[in-house]
């Protein structure tokens, strides 16, 4: 397949996982449920907590972190945005002694849909649990349109609260600046930097010129010595990072590598073995329709993959 075609998929697959019509139609209807979930398990820790959980104890044992992420986006009904917080506070109390990780959320799941102030109200709630448990809070970046949301949220949210974490996408071209003033102004939270999922105007393309951004932005939050974790699987970045952070002990200590399950585990692997701090991104639930569908999208070979899923476990 040429990389025209290769682009064209990816196209296509970004625009199923954000059709709510298509996402209703494959997640309301049985059947199709139960074929697409064969092809998703390679990627999700599970439907339930408790597969999660048994997911998650695998990769601590091999001495990898988790970030656990109940996963949702965009509700529009405050009462499942309410269960959706609450549902976030269980996974910290159950999370406490038993998981080696740290929680994940999108902030559309838990009400930035419905009211700014809202969503703040459950974030602190579930920052103030967590924080209890002993747990950092990753929040995820989405769409470009909640990007100032999603920042100033945070932005609030750390200055009270040392236990919350951001997110970057590095082709945004506005990222720089974001990153910057998330430097200034909030010292004590943890910045992932992942390259990004979604199609957005005003975005550096997929290639050299984002593989500098990504680049880049780590150096910069390395230099600032906050805490820095590395989302990617690309090879030639995590290269070139490894030998910039060995020149920079200690501020290595403070810098991990995460990864997304059923992607690169052999490459987490590796670096585990090398003595790198590394953590595995890992969701659970019924909603994970968007989620599949953006990891076929970022490889679109993994088309023949989740036929083949699909395939080995019977139609």
């Amino acid at each position: 397949m040429s990389r025209v075609d290769l682009n064209r998929v990816s196209s296509s697959l970004k625009k199923i996982a954000k059709d709510e019509r298509l996402k209703s139609l494959f997640l309301g209807n049985e059947i199709m449920y139960t074929y697409l979930l064969k092809a998703a398990k390679r990627y999700i820790g599970g439907e339930t907590v408790e597969d999660c959980f048994e997911t998650a104890k695998v990769y601590n044992q091999s001495g990898i972190k988790v970030s656990i992420d109940y996963c949702g986006e965009s509700i529009t009904d405050q009462s499942q945005a309410i269960s959706a917080c609450l549902e976030f506070i269980r996974l910290a109390d159950l999370m406490e002694n038993n998981v080696e990780g740290s929680i994940s959320l999108d902030l559309s799941h838990i009400g930035l849909c419905i009211d700014r102030d809202f969503a703040k109200n459950n974030l602190f709630r579930l920052l103030d649990r967590a924080k209890s448990c002993g747990l950092d809070v990753m929040i995820s970046m989405e769409g470009a349109d909640r990007t100032d949301d999603i920042l100033e949220l945070y932005t609030s949210a750390n200055e009270i609260y040392d236990n919350a974490g951001i997110t970057i996408q590095a082709y945004l071209e506005r990222s720089l600046n974001d990153l910057k003033n998330i430097i200034d102004h909030c010292k004590n939270g943890k910045i992932r930097i992942v390259k990004g999922a979604y199609d957005e105007a005003n975005s550096i393309p997929r290639g050299e010129a984002l593989t500098e951004r990504f680049i880049l932005l780590c150096e910069q939050v390395i230099a600032s010595q906050n805490k820095l974790s590395i989302a990617t699987h690309d090879s030639e970045i995590i290269e070139r990072l490894k030998e910039i952070l060995r020149s920079t002990d200690p501020i290595s200590a403070h810098t991990e590598f995460e990864m997304l399950r059923g992607v690169s585990d052999q490459m987490l692997s590796s670096l585990t073995d090398s003595g790198y701090d590394t953590r595995i991104y890992l969701i659970y639930g019924m909603q994970w329709h968007l989620y599949f569908w953006h990891r076929l999208a970022e490889h679109p070979q993994n088309v023949y993959q989740a036929i083949v899923d699909i395939g080995k476990q019977g139609l």
